[in-house]
Parts: structure tokens; C-alpha cells; sequence
């Protein structure tokens, strides 16, 4: 990296300044901010990222069901961390949530196996990462009037 536009590809952006690279990568100190050849070393100096992401609760629900998810906190710089809920035939839906803690991103609304996969984007010392896991959650259909668990 010699070159904004170089560094600007490095964070993901293809163009901008190098105050806009500031407020992305807030680990940058005030010399890494203003001063080009600091940035650079900054960025090469970034930590990485991890995802850690477990399911709370169950697999599976009567729909509409929404499932409990854990994110855990992680360090570097991260930009998004997004799930998306796909299954063969149907349209994806993707939410975007926090960094950390308890999220019910999706929403299952039709009877079926689905695939939740979870993505964090963040730029490390090699540029931009994306780091990815997947999960499968069940949406089933309510009981029949009659049937137990139905409410009579």
C-alpha cells in the first residue's frame, strides 16, 4: 500500500478520504489518522476478527417462529455482522444486527428446513474479511384443532 486509493481498496471502500478511513477504523490513534504512511502501518497492524455465534433455544417452532441467537463480542474492526435465512424455492431474507448479544434477526413465516447463515465483515490486517457459519432452523406447521398442543 503506497497510495489512497490503495488504501481505500484495503478497507473495502473505492473511494474517499483519509478522514473517512478514520471513522471506519476507529483503532487508528490521531497520528494513523492523519499522517499516510502511519495509516498504513496502523492498518497493517490490525487485529484479527472471529465469529462466534450459537443458537439459543430451539431448532425448531410452530410459525411463525423466531429463533434466539447469541453473537458474541470480537475485537479488530468490524463493519456488519448480517444473517441470512434461504431455503430452496423461496426468496432470502437477510437482517443486519449488533455487534453482540441476543438477536431474533428472521422471522420463519412458511413450513420448512431453512439455512440461517450468519456473515461478520470486518477489516483485519490483511483488508476486509468476511468470516461466515451456518445453521439450520425448522419452521413447522400449528397443530390441528383436535391434536395435542392445539389450543381448544
Amino acid at each position: 500500500m503506497e497510495t489512497l486509493r490503495e488504501i481505500m481498496t484495503f478497507v473495502g471502500f473505492g473511494t474517499g478520504s483519509m478522514r473517512q478511513i478514520g471513522k471506519i477504523v476507529p483503532l487508528l490513534n490521531n497520528d494513523e489518522r492523519t499522517s499516510m504512511r502511519a495509516m498504513i502501518v496502523g492498518l497493517q497492524s490490525l487485529p484479527p476478527i472471529s465469529l462466534e455465534v450459537e443458537q439459543v433455544g430451539d431448532r425448531f417452532g410452530v410459525i411463525p417462529f423466531a429463533p434466539v441467537f447469541r453473537v458474541h463480542p470480537s475485537g479488530g474492526v468490524i463493519l456488519e455482522t448480517r444473517f441470512t435465512l434461504s431455503a430452496s424455492g423461496k426468496q432470502s431474507q437477510t437482517a443486519s444486527v449488533g455487534e453482540s448479544g441476543d438477536f431474533r434477526p428472521l422471522t420463519l413465516n412458511f413450513v420448512g428446513i431453512f439455512n440461517m447463515r450468519i456473515d461478520r465483515i470486518g477489516i483485519t490486517n490483511t483488508g476486509v474479511t468476511v468470516l461466515t457459519k451456518n445453521s439450520t432452523v425448522e419452521g413447522n406447521s400449528p397443530p390441528a384443532p383436535g391434536e395435542a398442543g392445539a389450543d381448544n
